[in-house]
């Protein structure tokens, strides 16, 4: 894991229930900042949403942030965020008609 990743995944985990808590998020994750650029060093938490929304269509306190902030040797470090549209998640045990173990 380079220091960039371990970067995003310490904001990841350090914001993850924040995060989880706004409507429509359905998972985070580490991924490539520019998804046009997949081999790019450059990385950036993914926020994945069940549907994109026009942020004008939001209220504020729905809104996702464009990076997350975290200390490192006392200096903050924004780590940028990438909202990614992963559709309508439903846990296996929905499906099965199961409860979890």
């Amino acid at each position: 894991m380079t220091r960039k990743e371990a970067l995003a995944q310490h904001a990841r985990d350090y914001h993850e229930n924040y995060l989880n808590a706004l409507p429509n998020v359905v998972g985070t994750g580490i991924v490539s900042k520019d998804e046009s650029k997949p081999g790019s060093k450059r990385v950036a938490v993914a926020v994945y949403v069940s549907e994109k929304k026009p942020r004008e269509t939001l209220k504020e306190n729905e809104l996702i942030p464009e990076y997350l902030e975290i200390r490192e040797e006392g200096r903050k470090k924004k780590i940028p965020i990438r909202v990614i549209e992963q559709g309508h998640v439903t846990k296996e045990s929905e499906v099965m008609g199961k409860e979890p173990l």
